[in-house]
């Protein structure tokens, strides 16, 4: 189940707590809790991701240098952990131009960079593509590792997106088509060759292709 907490000034959503049913015990266990942050201008700065740690793990110890030896470790340590950060980029008109994934390090508490995106719009302000790169930790450096293409009909609705990777790869470059019935689209992400797409107005139904 979700428990939501919003804000009493603004009634914009603050977090979101996610919990595990365990029928054994009959009891709800916290999982994670995203929370919600918010600009002065009501823009979406960050959602950070948090999980709760109940005090045990499992850990991989390698013994001998040779053997593998599966954990379970309980230590005396409960509490909400940061976990990944999402954070939303803005120009200065508020257009949305990209964003980043970041990941919690518990040794040096800090945030690692793991992911990048950024948006290119249209004169029509429909996002065109979206080029993502990932964080290299040895080189300090980040790398392309692909690019979503979009393409949008006079209504201003998705009707094809193409994945194109970095790095050619055979048969990897898939195609998506859609359809709709009266329904105005938003540029969002899918998995699976068929299912649905989430519009402005309703949800398209779409399927994947080879060109």
């Amino acid at each position: 189940r979700i428990i939501c907490g919003y804000s009493p000034e603004t009634s914009r959503p603050e977090t979101e707590t996610h919990q595990i049913y365990h029928s054994d015990t009959s009891l709800w266990e916290d999982s994670f809790r995203d929370h919600y942050i918010h600009d002065e201008q009501g823009r979406l700065l960050y959602i950070v991701r948090e999980k709760w740690n109940n005090g045990e793990f499992e850990r991989d110890v390698v013994l001998r240098g040779k053997f593998l030896l599966k954990a379970h470790i309980v230590t005396p340590v409960t509490g909400w952990v940061n976990f990944i950060r999402d954070s939303f980029i803005y120009d200065q008109d508020g257009i949305l131009t990209g964003g980043q994934v970041d990941r919690w390090n518990h040794v040096t508490g800090a945030w690692n960079p793991v992911f990048r995106y950024a948006y290119t719009y249209d004169r029509k302000g429909n996002a065109i593509s979206e080029t993502e790169e990932k964080w290299d930790p040895q080189s300090g450096s980040w790398s392309e590792v692909g690019q979503y293409a979009y393409t949008y009909d006079n209504h201003g609705n998705t009707i094809e997106s193409q994945y194109i990777p970095a790095t050619a790869v055979p048969d990897a470059e898939y195609f998506l088509v859609f359809y709709y019935n009266n329904m105005q689209s938003s540029v969002g992400y899918y998995i699976g060759d068929t299912g649905t797409f989430p519009g402005a107005n309703g949800t398209a139904e779409y399927f994947r292709l080879k060109r």
